[in-house]
């Protein structure tokens, strides 16, 4: 996808969450959220897509950029490597299967499909990557001559990899404890959630007033949290220690069908001949 378009997406997917949902802001004041509203509302792209920031709005900007969970080295994240692979398998079978038809008609059809197990993910290529990423936009940040009053990152999960578990003590066993012990209903990750994440987000506290964080998950229900970062200590009375998160294993399929049709043939009417 060209660039512009990507961020694009995901400012017009949090904006319409925005502007009809009211329980997506964290630690945030009235005025925060008056203020988040009319952020999505003014910001327009920047002229510039190839430059810093990627929204601009009175007084401040939005800066949008995504994390994987999958490990990364210099040729990008290795999920992304074996998603393009697997694109090409699965084009290079259906460019067959089209062969194999205009050959062999199949009246009744026929299905290829073809498959992937990713690469392991962890939560540690997660922090790692939120944290190289984070600081290359902080550093594009301070060369910005912009106005930057108001910053924002607004920041992109697509993996789906990562779950939440809650983290419970080593409690006497044989007893009733209710709901006490009831794990969390959505088990994606949860930035609001990360202790280690927040405590890292709030060092940049004068540098950036909101991080928007889109959990855009194709296993787990999409989720977007706002947070205030001046005010993510009173988060951490709340969470830290609380909760951990791990990587399951995922995969992709992509299926090809096919069905050959016959062709009818036209015979003309004596009639037809005659003219």
């Amino acid at each position: 996808m060209e660039r512009g378009k990507i961020e694009k997406n995901c400012f017009d997917y949090l904006k319409s969450v925005v502007l009809s949902n009211n329980n997506i802001c964290y630690v945030c004041s009235v005025k925060d959220r008056s203020l988040i509203e009319n952020i999505f509302q003014t910001a327009i792209p920047n002229p510039e897509p190839s430059k810093f920031p990627d929204f601009i709005f009175d007084s401040g900007f939005v800066e949008h950029f995504e994390v994987t969970s999958s490990h990364s080295n210099r040729k990008g994240s290795k999920m992304k490597i074996e998603q393009y692979r697997l694109q090409k398998e699965a084009e290079a079978k259906e460019e067959e299967l089209k062969a194999e038809m205009n050959v062999t008609p199949c009246y009744e059809g026929k299905t290829i499909m073809t498959d992937i197990w990713y690469s392991k993910h962890s939560y540690d290529d997660f922090c790692l990557s939120f944290k190289k990423n984070w600081e290359n936009h902080i550093d594009s940040l301070d060369k910005y001559s912009g106005d930057k009053s108001i910053g924002v990152f607004m920041v992109e999960y697509n993996d789906s990899a990562l779950v939440l578990n809650a983290v419970f003590p080593d409690v006497k066993t044989g007893i009733l404890y209710g709901d006490l012990l009831k794990k969390p209903e959505y088990n994606g990750y949860r930035l609001t959630h990360d202790s280690v994440m927040l405590e890292y987000i709030y060092q940049f506290k004068e540098k950036i007033k909101y991080v928007v964080f889109f959990n855009n998950s194709d296993l787990q229900e999409k989720r977007c949290e706002i947070i205030c970062v001046e005010n993510i200590p009173e988060i951490l009375k709340i969470v830290k220690g609380k909760y951990q998160f791990h990587c399951v294993l995922i995969g992709s399929t992509h299926t090809t069908s096919g069905i050959s049709l016959p062709i009818p043939f036209y015979k003309g009417n004596e009639e037809d001949d005659q003219t």
